[in-house]
């Protein structure tokens, strides 16, 4: 998955993982796609049809790899938050909350 062992080795995942997409984002589609309509048309037909669809699907795969990275981590810092005794909370929480603090609590133990 994802996020196995993400507290071992997650920097040098993280940056390599962010240089890929940065560089398939920036060098490869993006140039691919701005040089215009004919240009489209022309090389999408014979070519490049198939490796530029492959190309973007891995893109995507990895934004949303990236994506439950950064939520995972969102997660776990709002659980260590919550873990710190409140005493102006008096009312018990929703269910809503409560499932949301259990997603905290699961991604600080992961990390």
């Amino acid at each position: 998955t994802a996020l196995t062992q993400f507290h071992r080795k997650g920097m040098k995942v993280w940056r390599s993982e962010q240089l890929l997409l940065t560089e398939m984002e920036h060098e490869w589609i993006r140039q691919f796609y701005i040089q215009g309509r004919q240009h489209f048309e022309l090389l999408m037909d014979r070519y490049w049809e198939g490796p530029m669809k492959e190309l973007v699907e891995y893109w995507s795969k990895l934004e949303n790899r990236i994506h439950s990275v950064v939520e995972l981590l969102l997660f776990a810092s709002e659980g260590r938050q919550q873990t710190k005794p409140n005493a102006a909370a008096t009312a018990p929480p929703s269910r809503a909350e409560r499932k949301r603090n259990e997603k905290c609590l699961k991604a600080i133990s992961t990390i």
